[in-house]
């Protein structure tokens, strides 16, 4: 006991050979000066320990000095001798009174000091620019907020609660980079923010981030959003669970822009392989067929579902087809150059679909024209569809390949060289 009393005594720099007795102090003096240091601290700290920033700044050739504090900031003109209090309370009315140039010089500092004192063992200090900056971040300008956002996306260090604030902002400009990068935002984030935000955008920005787990893209296909979708299918960092891959094939054919991505997904198996072989394109089918990004196991699989394609099409293919077909249609985008890409693709069923559509005349009949090795009705058929010439030849050559011989060739090289009521009677031929 004795020795431990000499060290205590010499870690207080009291000598050891002092051999008095260790004075046993009053519980009512130990709350004294427990009561004493608290006040003193509270004196330090509200006097200049609470400052998170403090400098002098120059706006507009005029020198500012400024001190923020948790709850405030004080401003000093030094030309004018004058000082200012803006508040930092809920409303942040007399802080949105500010000038913008200065909100935007304020926030730019604290942003980039708040991931200096997260390193620091001021945490109180730390506190205080936390509560500053999520203040800051509920800023009326966009430009302020965005460049938060900027200063905190990719930092691993950056106070959780504003990234997690400007993750939910109503600018889309302000909350992408957030989405995107912070790797502070955990999956059940991303999950709640994709249910509960709807600004457009956010899906596609979270399907963009370096890693997508399965329960986070479940949410993105869950949005129904094209973009997203496609977004997704391209990160090859993405993970689809088994659900989402067959929600996006169900959907796929009324989505031509997805198709490329899709035969990529290392997810694929036997049955979706053939699933999508039934509605995608000619070219895209010849690198499904070469399986160079599937499984060792599902390259037959894909050479069978192509070779099947390939020779017959069933009623779930042509029904595909025809939701392509109509997609377009009734977007506005069913025009000759997807046509023509379709004819050089020798996409048969998307061509019979199309082609129906836009001469609304029935796709059986469509079918028996084109079938028909006869140039002429072909003719009439793409004339009627209000297609070029040329395509007319594509037409008859790739999707009726009409023999050499019997080809309609076009007059002048762009002209259409049958009469307008000739085509109209030999297409009354078949719908008549």
């Amino acid at each position: 006991m004795h020795v431990v009393v000499n060290t205590i005594r010499k870690l207080l720099g009291k000598s050891s050979q002092n051999n008095a007795l260790v004075q046993v102090i009053a519980p009512t003096e130990h709350l004294k000066h427990t009561q004493q240091n608290l006040q003193a601290i509270t004196s330090v700290l509200d006097n200049n320990q609470d400052i998170v920033f403090a400098e002098t700044l120059d706006f507009n050739g005029v020198l500012t000095a400024v001190e923020i504090h948790a709850d405030r900031i004080h401003l000093t003109d030094h030309r004018a001798q004058k000082s200012k209090l803006v508040r930092l309370d809920d409303s942040l009315e007399s802080y949105q009174q500010l000038d913008e140039e200065l909100r935007f010089q304020l926030a730019l500092r604290i942003a980039k000091l708040a991931p200096t004192l997260a390193h620091s063992k001021t945490t109180l200090a730390l506190d205080h620019a936390v509560k500053v900056l999520k203040s800051i971040a509920r800023d009326q300008t966009e430009r302020v907020r965005y460049m938060i956002a900027q200063e905190l996306a990719d930092l691993p260090d950056a106070p959780y609660d504003v990234v997690r604030q400007l993750a939910c902002d109503v600018s889309y400009k302000v909350s992408c980079p957030i989405l995107e990068f912070s790797p502070l935002l955990r999956d059940d984030d991303l999950i709640d923010i994709l249910s509960t935000c709807h600004v457009p955008g956010v899906a596609q920005a979270i399907a963009r981030r370096k890693t997508v787990s399965e329960s986070v893209s479940d949410a993105i296909v869950k949005t129904k959003q094209p973009d997203a979708i496609h977004t997704l299918l391209q990160n090859d960092q993405s993970h689809l669970s088994a659900k989402a891959l067959a929600t996006i094939i169900n959907e796929a054919p009324e989505y031509e822009i997805w198709h490329e991505s899709l035969i990529t997904r290392p997810e694929l198996t036997q049955k979706t392989v053939s699933r999508i072989a039934g509605f995608i394109s000619s070219h895209l089918l010849l690198e499904l067929q070469d399986g160079r990004n599937l499984k060792l196991v599902h390259k037959q699989d894909a050479r069978t579902a192509v070779q099947h394609r390939l020779t017959s099409w069933t009623a779930e293919q042509e029904r595909a087809a025809e939701l392509r077909a109509r997609h377009y249609f009734e977007a506005g985008r069913l025009d000759e150059e997807q046509i023509s890409d379709a004819i050089h693709a020798i996409d048969e069923p998307f061509v019979c679909a199309a082609l129906g559509l836009m001469c609304t005349i029935p796709k059986d009949t469509v079918k028996r024209i084109l079938r028909s090795q006869s140039g002429k009705a072909i003719t009439a058929l793409a004339w009627q569809a209000g297609l070029s010439m040329r395509t007319a030849m594509a037409l008859q050559m790739k999707i009726g390949r009409v023999h050499h011989a019997k080809m309609i060739n076009a007059r002048g090289g762009f002209d259409y060289p049958i009469p307008e009521a000739e085509m109209q009677t030999y297409l009354e031929i078949y719908t008549g």
